[in-house]
């Protein structure tokens, strides 16, 4: 539970991507489901590719604009000075704490609106995705046996939470800064495109493989390629997920990279963290370049049993972001739950190393998982 009215914020921006990223994979799940066939995927999935790539440009369109709101209102909360002008404003325009708030706002309520309202939005791409959510019908089929929680990233809470934390207002200083833009849409056709015709070609491969094994059961053989067809449309779905919302990782991480402000990072999980986003974020914030802290790479964890992974490192369906601070970096500015995990990880693999470590770690949380309701996820 948010703190203050910067943790308030941090916890906002990383639901919000979260549903962001689950509504996209959702969309792109049901289409698959309903348009690729099993027998010929790669010719009955043109439409769907063509879906998905104007599906993921419009995420990206509202995953980047949550997270440059986030950053700039972020970084004035901690320093009283934000990074470039607002959206809607004239270089020069005086800034306050309240103009920032009502564009971080805004933004949330965008990505909350999405499978409830029309958009208003100019953008044809993020017009797409809202109307495309607006037009879904649920699929408990497709929400409970594929796994895409939707019902838990609603985001009420984290936007009530923020309005109730909000602080007095006051003028911002406006540090130059020309924000990054986003990939180009043609880019993102071209080579999200290629890579999804691939997939369906591949897939239509392992299908036909299968269909040529002889089987005395035709049943077994045709549950085994429903199988194949649906582990194929969750793979791809969790690649719309990454793809859709890294375009506010990316802005993050290539933002506070050249922000000579920023003194450290963290990792910010949901309450249900996966042993592995657990474990980055047991390391509590990390003072280091801006480099090495906010590269996406896989360190191997240590012989000596510590933590070696980047705070930047997601998987597919990863719900995580990794918080930059300016100043409060100290002890006491921890997000709660990182303290608590930085508390418990030496407690917990005592006497392990490597991926034992690791194991032990994952046992642990798995054990607090199955405790009774209430007391499941960290409500520390």
């Amino acid at each position: 539970m948010a703190r203050n009215e910067l943790e308030a914020t941090e916890e906002a921006v990383r639901a919000a991507q979260a549903r962001l990223g689950l509504i996209g994979a959702y969309l792109a799940l049901m289409q698959f489901t309903s348009s690729v066939g099993v027998l010929n995927p790669a010719a009955t999935g043109v439409a769907w590719t063509t879906f998905v790539v104007k599906l993921v440009a419009g995420m990206r369109i509202r995953s980047r604009k949550l997270a440059k709101s986030y950053y700039q209102l972020a970084r004035a909360l901690d320093t009283g000075a934000t990074l470039g002008v607002p959206e809607g404003l004239e270089p020069g325009a005086e800034v306050s704490l309240n103009r920032l708030r009502q564009q971080f706002l805004d933004e949330l309520l965008e990505v909350n609106s999405l499978g409830r309202e029309v958009a208003d939005d100019a953008d044809e791409l993020a017009r797409f995705l809202h109307d495309e959510a607006l037009k879904a019908s649920p699929d408990d089929d497709i929400e409970s046996k594929r796994g895409l929680p939707l019902s838990q990233v609603e985001l009420d809470k984290y936007i009530q939470a923020f309005l109730d934390h909000e602080g007095v207002d006051g003028r911002v200083r406006v540090e130059p800064f020309e924000w990054p833009t986003d990939t180009d849409f043609k880019v993102i056709e071209s080579s999200l495109g290629d890579y999804l015709r691939r997939n369906l070609a591949d897939l239509e491969g392992s299908l036909k493989a299968k269909v040529s094994e002889e089987r005395e059961d035709p049943e077994r053989r045709e549950e085994e390629l429903r199988q194949v067809h649906e582990d194929a449309g969750n793979k791809l779905a969790g690649m719309v997920h990454k793809q859709g919302i890294s375009a506010g990782t990316d802005a993050i991480r290539k933002v506070s990279g050249v922000d000579q402000r920023v003194q450290a990072w963290a990792r910010q999980t949901g309450p249900r963290p996966c042993s592995f986003c657990a474990m980055l974020a047991s390391r509590g914030f990390v003072y280091k370049n801006a480099k090495v802290a906010t590269k996406a790479y896989k360190d191997r964890i240590r012989s000596d049993g510590t933590v070696g992974f980047s705070v930047s490192a997601y998987h597919p369906n990863c719900a995580c972001t990794a918080i930059p601070r300016w100043e409060s970096t100290g002890k006491a500015d921890l997000p709660e739950l990182n303290a608590f995990l930085e508390e418990m990880w030496p407690k917990v693999t005592e006497g392990y190393h490597g991926v034992d470590a690791l194991n032990a770690w994952r046992r642990w949380l798995n054990a607090r998982y199955k405790m009774p309701d209430g007391q499941q996820s960290f409500d520390v």
